[in-house]
This record gives structure tokens, C-alpha cells and sequence, in this order.
């Protein structure tokens, strides 16, 4: 059509056009990237509020076999939960676990996200069952 007026129209867009549209992507990328990070900490908080309950449940089983609870105060402990409850944490675990008290209404399991997971620690101090407390399991944002 153009050509039939006599113009030469070269089709595309002018560099305003694209400096635009890089500075809408790059304000939605801001804001979408600490949210993202954050969503990444919750899952990964789900994944140890899932290993607390199992951990718990192995070592209540444990105590109504042995009516004794292997914690970090025990001088026999070897510091191995896996071993001491017969219970597989996931080789990739993002999170530390230590277990305190010795009979279940003390029990408290707690984990900390260790040194390798960085935006676990930028958002999330600690996830902890406590008996002692309401004997659910919470999780303490930063």
C-alpha cells in the first residue's frame, strides 16, 4: 500500500518502542523475583514441616518401644536422627534437625535451614514442633 503512495515504509519498531517495552520487563521482573524467592522458602518450609511430622512419628513410636528419647543432650547420642529413629531425611535436605526434651509432652523438634540454602535464611529463622507449646508446628518468618 505504501509503495503505491510513492513511500519506502520499512516495517518494525523504533528504538523508543523497544527501550519501552525492556523498562516494563525489567519493572515487573523487580517485582516479581522477590516474590518468587519467598514462594521458593514456603515450599522449602512445607518440605521440613513434612520431615518434622515424620520425625515425630518415629520418635514416638521409638519411645513406646524403648520409653526413652534420644536428643541432642544425651551423651550417647550420636547425633544421627536418621540412625537413632530408623527414619530417611532426604539427602538434599535443606534443613538441620535437633531434637530436645526427654519424654513426649517436652519433645521439641526444630529445624534451621542450613549454610548452603540462602534464601531459606533470608526469610525463614526457624520451623519447630514444641509439645510444651500447642504441639503444632510452626514456622518463624524473619
Amino acid at each position: 500500500m505504501y509503495r503505491l503512495l510513492g513511500k519506502n515504509f520499512k516495517a518494525g519498531f523504533t528504538l523508543l518502542e523497544i527501550l519501552v517495552v525492556i523498562v516494563i520487563i525489567a519493572i515487573l521482573a523487580t517485582l516479581a523475583i522477590p516474590q518468587y524467592r519467598k514462594l521458593v522458602a514456603r515450599a522449602r518450609a512445607a518440605e521440613a514441616i513434612q520431615t518434622i511430622g515424620d520425625i515425630k512419628s518415629s520418635v514416638l513410636r521409638y519411645y513406646m518401644q524403648y520409653d526413652d528419647i534420644v536428643n541432642a543432650d544425651d551423651p550417647n547420642n550420636d547425633d544421627d536422627i536418621e540412625s537413632n529413629y530408623d527414619i530417611d531425611i532426604p539427602g538434599d535436605a535443606k534443613f538441620d534437625y535437633t531434637i530436645s526434651g526427654n519424654n513426649p509432652s517436652d519433645l521439641a523438634i526444630t529445624a534451621t535451614p542450613n549454610d548452603t540454602e540462602e534464601t531459606l535464611q533470608e526469610y525463614i529463622d526457624y520451623v519447630e514442633y514444641d509439645a510444651d507449646q500447642n504441639k503444632d508446628i510452626n514456622i518463624f518468618w524473619k
